[in-house]
């Protein structure tokens, strides 16, 4: 018998190779890695804004324009209410006398101051104290005048005593003395010609002004 040979190596079962698992133990090593990094690091941060309630804007307060007015419009009607009646009633118009000034009815002789009335002087009397009645501030001047039949200087002492005498009138008629002015004109304004004796007895006269001198 032929003598029996030991197999030769090549001769034995092929072990199989590690390699491949080794490969595949380091593709899967390296996929789970990546997606693990996708997973948690590449992953995106979740939206907090969902999770937050929206503020919604808190309504500020009404302008100060419209608060200083209410209370300026308040103030006033508290000031308005507060007004004594005489400042809230409305103005009374002032009365206006229908004359601003008149001869005197009555009459002087020939270098004389005493006067004659006529029986209208009276009624003259009462419209000038109504005038002053309705102004207050109102004054009533006193002319006395001259013909031209004497000098100027007597002439002006003449209408200086006409005046008083006819204030002494009105005074004695109730109204008040410091109201009536006295001014003395002589024969410096004459409101006719001195040529007659007509003329000069219409000189001879009186007049009454209402004045707020």
């Amino acid at each position: 018998p032929e003598p029996a040979f030991a197999a030769e190596p090549e001769d034995l079962p092929a072990r199989p190779s590690r390699a491949p698992l080794v490969l595949v133990a380091i593709v899967l090593l390296l996929g789970g890695g990546l997606a693990a990094y996708f997973l948690l690091v590449r992953q995106p941060a979740p939206d907090t804004r969902s999770a937050v309630p929206d503020k919604k804007p808190v309504a500020k307060p009404a302008a100060r324009p419209a608060l200083d007015a209410g209370r300026t419009a308040t103030s006033d009607a508290a000031r308005a209410s507060a007004a004594p009646d005489a400042a809230r009633a409305p103005a009374v118009a002032k009365k206006v006398p229908a004359w601003k000034e008149l001869t005197a009815d009555l009459r002087f002789d020939r270098d004389s101051e005493q006067p004659r009335l006529e029986a209208s002087f009276d009624e003259q009397v009462a419209k000038v104290a109504a005038a002053l009645r309705e102004d207050p501030a109102a004054r009533v001047e006193i002319g006395g005048h001259a013909s031209g039949e004497g000098s100027p200087s007597h002439n002006q002492t003449l209408g200086q005593r006409r005046a008083a005498a006819v204030k002494a009138l009105l005074v004695a008629r109730g109204l008040p003395a410091d109201r009536l002015l006295l001014k003395t004109y002589g024969d410096g304004a004459p409101i006719t010609s001195n040529q007659t004796p007509a003329g000069r007895a219409r000189n001879r006269r009186v007049t009454l002004r209402l004045t707020s001198e």
